[in-house]
């Protein structure tokens, strides 16, 4: 069970950190667009003005938002299942343990949430500078 639930945090932690590896692009090293600060100009000479980024960024981010959120109800669902499970258990050791153990991942759940949420919103933001 433990094997299992440690392959699942991994997988969930790769997928959190994947947009970072799809948008980590270099835009922009061509030296005439490095001349050009007006963003009409750079429009007009083809070169990145960087909207798309800011645009894909900003959609990243919000998808993770919201992964993060659901993880949060459904970490606290769980938190609710396991106390209700401890407390109905009436001194039977398997079932506090299962209930301990319940209580125990869906803590460890929000923490490995927490933790990528902000791995991919410091890389994002160190990335895609505005």
């Amino acid at each position: 069970m433990k094997k299992k639930l440690i392959i699942v945090a991994i997988l969930a932690l790769f997928t959190a950190c994947l947009p970072t590896r799809v948008l980590a692009v270099e835009v922009g090293n061509d030296p005439a667009c490095s001349k050009l600060s007006d963003p009409d100009a750079l429009k007009a000479a083809g070169c990145p003005t960087g909207e798309g980024e800011a645009q894909v960024v900003n959609v990243a981010q919000n998808i993770i938002n919201v992964v993060v959120a659901v993880l949060g109800i459904v970490a606290v669902l769980f938190v609710v299942i396991g106390a209700v499970g401890y407390t109905t258990s009436q001194g039977d050791p398997a079932k506090t343990k299962k209930a301990r153990d319940t209580i125990l991942y869906a803590i460890l759940g929000v923490v490995l949430a927490v933790l990528a949420y902000t791995i991919v919103n410091f890389v994002l933001g160190s990335l895609f500078k505005e």
